[in-house]
């Protein structure tokens, strides 16, 4: 029985989800002044691709200033930015740093000195190896409404002509999945925007309670931030040393201000990202990302909670109750049906059923790899640094 309740449970939570990514939200008719900032460290394989796509922005020239920053580089990627800077038609500053912060560990360090030097009240962030349709920044912008805090958009790992790999088509793969999770748990109630949803009806006693349910859960590499929220709430200085540098910041906005968040299902607002080619540089992304299990709160526990059991313990339940093991998975199957092909639609691509399944397997193999690095201390690799979690 404990098996189904599980299946239940994630059943119920994926149709929450799906209904999130459901609603209409609302927009501005003023294009503002943005700053787009990006942070890249030994990407001048990518950056040519990304910086073509900024120039090619349809925002306003003088209403737009891009701030590059070179982190550590030891490859062409400072030389890249520098030559952009001289010859891009938007007003464009490059900033190089060659050592290493000793609080502020990683990207962090980048992040932070970066947006030190924003000026405008928005930065719109994104990666080296990312690209940006033409209607990125005017697209982004148009939601982000006086009640935002910070808002997010798709992110879609790019499909390369010819014969794709398996490791890339399970990153594409993998991206709807907790592309769809996260757009689905941040748009169902923003903190304190004011709009309608499930929340609304509840009696006021619960919700006081569901009130610290925050949603955290926009990824750095299509985000907008407001940076006078920003620097009240300290920013990643008091954010301090993290390689998840993007959901550090957002759950320590939730945590410090009562400002909303979004996340932007648009196309025009979505975000490519080269794939990743190799399985063990797949392991060691994965392996950063879970560190943000390490951040908490009430809405992040419960999300965490609910994967392990059902990636981990519902597996497991098959030596014992094998017929109710396989129906709790079945349902957990059809609930990731819904979210991923709900989220593929709004992204204009085209999944499988069979890509679906295969992706069941998947989570539940990568969820048990896991849970070992966690146990075993598993170090985080990025960029070539090691980073060992504090005993």
């Amino acid at each position: 029985m404990i098996a189904l309740l599980i299946g239940l449970i994630g059943l119920g939570t994926a149709l929450l989800i799906a209904n999130g990514m459901q609603r209409t939200l609302k927009t501005r008719e003023d294009q503002p002044a943005t700053t787009v900032l990006i942070c890249a460290r030994d990407e001048e394989g990518h950056l040519a691709n990304l910086l073509a796509s900024l120039e090619a922005q349809d925002y306003p020239v003088k209403k737009l200033k891009i701030l590059l920053v070179d982190h550590l580089s030891k490859d062409s990627t400072g030389v890249l930015m520098d030559e952009f800077a001289r010859q891009s038609r938007f007003a464009a500053r490059v900033l190089h740093l060659k050592e290493e912060d000793e609080i502020l560990k990683g990207k962090v360090h980048g992040m932070a000195e970066g947006l030190d030097l924003v000026d405008t009240e928005y930065a719109l962030i994104t990666d080296g190896d990312c690209v940006a349709p033409a209607t990125w920044v005017s697209s982004m912008m148009r939601h982000f409404t006086d009640r935002m805090d910070a808002i997010g958009g798709l992110v879609t790992v790019e499909k390369i002509e010819g014969k794709e790999r398996p490791v890339e088509h399970m990153q594409r793969v993998d991206h709807w999945y907790y592309l769809a999770m996260m757009a689905g748990l941040t748009n169902s109630c923003g903190p304190g925007d004011g709009r309608y949803c499930w929340f609304d009806k509840l009696p006021k006693a619960v919700i006081r309670i569901t009130g610290r349910f925050h949603p955290a859960f926009l990824i750095g590499n299509n985000l907008g931030i407001r940076m006078s929220v920003y620097r009240e709430t300290g920013g990643y200085r008091a954010v301090g040393s993290t390689v998840v540098e993007d959901y550090a910041l957002m759950n320590h906005f939730v945590q410090h201000s009562r400002g909303a968040m979004e996340m932007v299902l648009e196309p025009e607002a979505r975000i490519k990202t080269a794939p990743i080619r190799k399985l063990k540089t797949l392991w060691r992304q994965k392996r950063r990302w879970a560190t943000g299990m390490r951040i908490f709160n009430a809405l992040n526990t419960l999300i965490f909670t609910l994967i392990f059991l059902i990636r981990i313990v519902v597996p497991w339940s098959l030596l014992l109750a094998p017929w109710h093991a396989v129906a709790a998975m079945l349902m957990m199957a059809a609930g990731d049906w819904i979210v991923i092909r709900r989220i593929s639609t709004r992204t204009g691509d085209k999944v499988h059923t069979w890509e679906i399944l295969v992706q069941e397997f998947y989570q539940i193999a990568l969820n048990h790899l896991l849970l070992i690095a966690w146990l075993t201390r598993w170090p985080v690799v990025w960029k070539g640094e090691v980073y060992r979690r504090p005993r």
